[in-house]
Formats: structure tokens, C-alpha cells, sequence
């Protein structure tokens, strides 16, 4: 496991979803932290982690999440906690790039 990751050294992978793309933060048994960036009107489709939980911290522009059945704005700076089994949906419904962090992790008290 690297110490220090220079994120303007790795390269964006495109995510298996249209405008939206992922660069590979740290990989371990147990999860990987990934930097995301949505295209403007890209999303994340809602889905479910049967077998861990997720966190996402928003670090540029406005990112629409949807937890079961509530949606929020995430600011930059703000973070938000999906428990293992939660439904959950990322999207960006504005004229800018999203950027945001995303870490998943099983064995995780939900």
C-alpha cells in the first residue's frame, strides 16, 4: 500500500457509466477509495452493496445524492454515510463537472 498517492499522476478510467469516470485511489482486501468526476447531467444509476458500506465527501461543485428514498445536495465539504444494504444513486443535474470521493468497505458495522 502506498503512503502518498498523486492523484494528477493516475490516470481517469472511464466507469462502465456514460460521463462519469473514477481514478484509483487504494486498493486493499477490504475496499478501495476512489476519486469520481461526473460530466454535467451524468449519473450514477441507484444501486446496493449487499456486503459493505460506502461513504462519499464531495470535494467540487454539486452532487445529487439519492439514499433510499431521500435525495440531498452535497456541497463541497459535506460527507455522507450509506450503510450496507442502502440504495443509493450519484448524480450531477448541473452545467459543471463533479468531483468527489468515494470509499467502500466491507466488514463494516452498518
Amino acid at each position: 500500500m502506498d503512503w502518498l498517492v498523486r492523484t494528477s499522476e493516475l490516470p481517469w478510467e472511464p466507469a462502465p457509466v456514460e460521463g462519469v469516470s473514477w481514478q484509483l485511489l487504494q486498493e486493499v482486501p477490504q475496499g478501495t477509495i476512489k476519486r469520481f468526476r461526473l460530466q454535467p447531467g451524468a449519473s450514477y444509476p441507484v444501486h446496493h452493496h449487499p456486503d459493505r458500506s460506502e461513504w462519499v465527501y464531495t470535494v467540487v461543485g454539486t452532487l445529487t445524492v439519492t439514499l433510499g428514498s431521500t435525495v440531498q445536495e452535497l456541497q463541497p465539504g459535506d460527507f455522507a454515510w450509506i450503510p450496507v444494504g442502502l440504495a443509493h444513486g450519484l448524480g450531477n443535474q448541473t452545467d459543471e463537472v463533479v468531483e468527489f470521493l468515494v470509499g467502500a468497505f466491507s466488514q463494516v458495522v452498518s
